[in-house]
Order: structure tokens, then C-alpha cells, then sequence
């Protein structure tokens, strides 16, 4: 039974490679790495509505550190040659209401719109939305309320962090792809 499991796997494999699949961070030859291509991003000021600046002025400082960790962890690159530009929105609704009109359950969802741009040349290189939606219980203790709707925020800030920095990867990934082809 062990050998027909390996089998499987090995399979598994040769199909994963056979079909395209190569990991984002991996080299190849005569490319750039994603990596060092990673390394010179700059995350710009998370840009937000004036109508929501209350709430969503330590959200953007959020966003932006995460963006920071996941693209460029090493910090802001001295010579930067692309730059990552965020502008934050953020919605809630009420998603469970009790017969008295009472909401029991509300659902946050923030939407970032970005692009990363050449620095260069000014020129946009690509760009897209990321949309993080969670849900968090109001209670009558005010403070717990309070709290899950922190943490429905920061939990959709960190989603959002991650697709915004992966779609980046593979953009670099897949660049010395479109030179090629050109």
C-alpha cells in the first residue's frame, strides 16, 4: 500500500511539472528573481476618502506595514524602481438582524484599489482590487463589540496584504515571460 501511495505522488509531480507549474520564488536561468525584483518595490502612503479618514488613517498604517513585510521586508529600497500605490475604502452592513431591528451581526468589508507603477517612466505596470470581507457579532458589552469589529478589520487588512503582494509576485514572475514573447 506504501508503494502505491509513492506512486501516486510521483505522479502527482511529474504532472504538477509537466502542466507549467514552477514555484513564484523560484530562479531561472538568465532571469531576474522575483525576489531581487521584490527588493525594489517602494509601498507608497495607503491613500483613503476624507470622509473616512477617522477609521481608516490607522487601517492604511496597517495595510501599509503589512504590504511592507510581505514585498519588501528589508524596508523601503534606497533606489527604488516600481512603487506599489493603495487607496482604501471600506463598507459595513448589517448582516443578522433580531425581530426588534437590533443588529445581531454586521459584515465589514474593505476594498483596496492599486496599481504598481515604474517609477521610471511613470508608466502603470498593472493594476487591480483586492476586497476583504469579514464578519463580526455585536453584543451587548460595547467594548467586545468593539473589539470584533478590530479584529474583522485587521483579519480583511491582512487577506488583503497577501493578494496585493502575491498578484506583484506574479507579475514579476511572469514578466520575463512577456519580454520573450515579445
Amino acid at each position: 500500500m506504501r508503494w502505491l501511495s509513492a506512486a501516486v505522488l510521483g505522479l502527482g509531480v511529474a504532472a504538477a511539472g509537466g502542466c507549467g507549474f514552477r514555484p513564484i520564488y523560484a530562479s531561472l536561468p538568465d532571469t531576474t528573481s522575483v525576489t531581487s525584483q521584490m527588493a525594489q518595490v517602494k509601498v507608497e502612503q495607503i491613500d483613503y476618502n476624507a470622509s473616512q479618514a477617522s477609521k481608516l488613517f490607522r487601517l492604511g498604517q496597517e495595510l501599509h506595514n503589512a504590504l511592507l513585510a510581505r514585498i519588501n521586508p528589508d524596508g523601503t529600497p534606497a533606489k527604488a524602481a516600481y512603487a506599489v500605490r493603495v487607496r482604501l475604502t471600506e463598507s459595513q452592513s448589517d448582516i443578522a438582524v433580531d425581530p426588534s431591528g437590533l443588529s445581531q451581526r454586521s459584515s465589514i468589508l474593505e476594498t483596496a484599489t492599486f496599481k504598481l507603477v515604474s517609477l521610471s517612466d511613470g508608466k502603470s505596470l498593472m493594476d487591480g482590487t483586492s476586497t476583504g470581507i469579514n464578519s463580526f457579532g455585536n453584543v451587548t458589552n460595547a467594548y467586545a463589540t468593539v473589539e470584533g469589529r478590530n479584529d474583522a478589520r485587521q483579519r480583511a487588512i491582512a487577506f488583503i496584504a497577501d493578494d496585493i503582494a502575491t498578484r506583484v509576485a506574479l507579475y514579476f514572475r511572469r514578466e520575463p515571460e512577456a519580454k520573450e514573447a515579445k
